[in-house]
C-alpha cells in the first residue's frame, strides 16, 4: 500500500511569512531604535562597533598598525567625532574650539567650565592644553564605511547632565609643532583628541568613562575588547558584562592597585561605587634575551591600545645596554612574559620577538613614580580582554581561529549558492 502524505504549499504560505518576517523585522529595528535613543542606564551588555584607522606606513610583524577611534558626542550634540580609544591613559579628552572654522561639532552648548586643569601630555608627544568642563557624554558605533550609526548606543546622561568630567583641549602640540586648532584631525590625521580607558583616578576628575557610567539589572561594571588578530579591521567594544560570559574567560588576574578610597565618580542616576586601580593593571614576570643577554625583571605592566610595541623606564636598564640601540631594543631580540594567577599558577604565556612580532621597546616612559612595562597592543591581538571593575579582574579568552572543516563548509555554501544563480540563470 502506498503511502501518502500532506503536503504544505509553500507557494502561498511564503507571502504571509514574508509579511510577518518583515513585521517581525521591522519591529525590532523600531525596538532597537527607541530603546538606544537617551539609554542612559547598561541593563544589558552593549556592543558598538571601533573605527579602525591605519597610522601611516607604520606595521607590526608586517602587519598595518592601528588605531582605533571611538565616535563619541558631547554636551547635547547629535554629531559625533572620532577620538582614539587609548587604554594606556586616563581621561577623556576633546578637541574644541569657539572658531566656526574648526569643526568642533561635537561640542554641544552645554559644559559649564570646572577648572583650568584640562592639559595633558602623552609619551607620543602630543601635548594638550585646556580647562575642566562638566558634560553629557554619548557613544555611537561605527557603520563600518568610516563613518557612524545614527543614534548613540549609550549616554552618560540626559542632555543636561554636566557630570562627567572631560578635558575641553584648546590646543594640541606635537614635538612641538601646533596641531589644533585647524581643520584636520589633529591626532595622527584621524582622531580629535584621546578617549582615555586607563582605570586610574586623577586629581583633576578626567577619567575613564566606561567606569563612570550606571550599571544595573546584574551587569558587571566594566567593558570588553575585541580587537581580533593583528591587522583586523572589525573591532569592537562591549560595554558591561555577564557573568556568564566571565565564566568562558579562561585566564583572569588581579587588577594592581585596588583603590576604594578615590572610585570613579558616577554618572546621571547611578548607585554603583566603582573602585579605581593602577595604569600598570597586572604583574608579570618578563624577559629579554639573545646570544649575549638573559634580562628577567617582575613588575607592573600596561596594556596600551595606544602604542604599538613596548615602552619601558627602569632604573637598572643600563643592563640590557648590549642589546639596545639609542633607546630601542634591537630586532631578532626573544620577548617572554608569564601571567601567574591568584592560586600562584602561571597560567598565561607569551612570547615574541623584537622588531617581527612586538614591534620596538623603548625605554622612556615613567607611570606615576613607578616603573611599568608597556607591552603596546601586542596581548589584544592575542585575546579578547575582559575588564572586571567591581571584582578586580582583567580576564583574556584567545581569540578564536576557524577551523579548517569550518572553513571548508563555508567555502561549499558560498559554492552551493553559486551554482543554484547559475542554474537559475539557465
Amino acid at each position: 500500500m502506498m503511502k501518502t502524505t500532506n503536503r504544505l504549499n509553500f507557494s502561498t504560505l511564503l507571502p504571509s511569512l514574508k509579511a510577518q518576517m518583515t513585521l517581525v523585522v521591522a519591529m525590532a529595528i523600531l525596538f532597537g531604535l527607541v530603546s538606544a535613543r537617551g539609554q542612559n542606564v547598561v541593563t544589558s551588555p552593549i556592543t558598538l562597533n571601533l573605527q579602525p584607522e591605519g597610522i601611516g606606513d607604520e606595521t607590526v610583524g608586517g602587519d598595518q598598525f592601528y588605531k582605533y577611534g571611538i565616535y563619541a558626542s558631547l554636551g547635547g550634540s547629535t554629531t559625533p567625532q572620532l577620538y582614539e580609544l587609548d587604554t594606556g591613559a586616563p581621561g577623556f579628552y576633546a578637541a574644541y574650539s569657539t572658531n566656526p572654522e574648526d569643526d568642533s561639532s561635537a561640542w554641544g552648548t552645554n559644559h559649564p567650565f570646572i577648572s583650568t586643569n584640562g592639559g595633558m601630555s602623552y609619551v607620543s608627544s602630543n601635548d594638550y592644553v585646556g580647562n575642566v568642563v562638566g558634560t553629557s557624554v554619548s557613544l555611537y558605533s561605527a557603520d563600518g564605511n568610516n563613518g557612524y550609526l545614527t543614534d548613540p548606543v549609550i549616554s552618560s546622561g540626559p542632555v543636561g547632565s554636566t557630570n562627567i568630567a572631560v578635558g575641553q583641549v584648546t590646543g594640541i602640540s606635537s614635538n612641538g609643532v601646533m596641531t589644533w586648532p585647524t581643520n584636520a584631525p589633529p591626532i595622527d590625521g584621524h582622531f580629535y583628541g584621546d578617549f582615555g580607558a586607563a582605570l586610574t583616578t586623577a586629581s583633576n576628575g578626567v577619567m575613564n568613562l566606561l567606569g563612570q557610567l550606571n550599571y544595573s539589572n546584574g551587569v558587571i561594571p566594566g567593558f570588553i575588547l575585541s580587537l581580533g588578530a593583528s591587522g583586523s579591521t572589525n573591532p569592537t567594544l562591549q560595554i558591561g558584562i555577564s557573568s556568564n560570559q566571565l565564566s568562558q574567560y579562561p585566564y583572569q588576574f588581579q587588577i594592581n592597585g585596588l583603590n576604594t578610597t578615590n572610585p570613579f565618580p558616577s554618572a546621571y542616576g547611578s548607585s554603583n561605587v566603582i573602585p579605581t586601580y593602577a595604569e600598570g593593571a597586572i604583574t608579570a614576570a618578563y624577559s629579554f634575551s639573545n646570544s649575549s643577554v638573559n634580562w628577567t625583571n617582575t613588575g607592573a605592566v600596561v596594556l596600551d591600545t595606544g602604542a604599538s610595541g613596548f615602552l619601558r623606564n627602569d632604573t637598572n636598564s643600563t643592563n640590557l645596554d648590549p642589546i639596545i640601540a639609542g633607546k630601542t631594543i634591537t630586532d631578532g631580540v626573544s620577548f617572554n612574559l608569564s601571567l601567574t594567577n591568584t592560586n600562584g599558577v602561571v597560567s598565561l604565556d607569551y612570547s615574541a620577538v623584537t622588531g617581527t612580532n612586538a614591534g620596538d621597546t623603548t625605554f622612556n616612559v615613567q607611570l606615576g613614580g613607578y616603573y611599568a612595562l608597556n607591552i603596546g597592543q601586542d596581548l589584544f591581538h592575542e585575546y579578547n580582554v575582559a575588564y572586571d571593575l567591581q571584582d578586580g579582574i582583567i580576564a583574556f579568552q584567545p581569540i578564536a581561529v576557524p577551523e579548517p572543516s569550518i572553513c571548508a563548509l563555508f567555502g561549499l555554501g558560498l559554492f552551493m549558492i553559486a551554482l543554484i544563480r547559475n542554474r537559475r540563470v539557465i
